[in-house]
């Protein structure tokens, strides 16, 4: 299943970072670049693709595999909300008279 998130940590040096997941608020995948599609060198708050696989190094963890670059507008909006009840609580905006 592929999922949407954000890059929030690249460590160039190391050529590993960790992604935020839309759907799950606060959820970080662990990615390598080996694991990058195309070998493209992500930047903070760049907004990838991914699928989740378990981590070979570490038993019992997961990690992101065939993250690819995508464009903020070719992914919906509605990937932000984990279901409709989050929809539903949003803070709503101030409406004046």
């Amino acid at each position: 299943m592929k999922r949407v998130g954000e890059v929030k940590m690249y460590d160039h040096a190391r050529s590993f970072g960790f992604i935020q997941e839309w759907r799950h608020h606060g959820t970080e995948a662990f990615f390598h670049i080996s694991h990058v599609v195309d070998r493209t060198i992500l930047q903070l708050g760049d907004v990838v693709t991914f699928e989740m696989a378990p981590n070979p190094k570490r038993p019992g963890q997961m990690m992101a595999v065939n993250v690819s670059l995508s464009k903020r507008d070719e992914v919906a909006d509605t990937t932000k909300t984990t279901n409709a009840a989050d929809a539903v609580n949003a803070p709503k905006p101030e409406v004046r008279p």
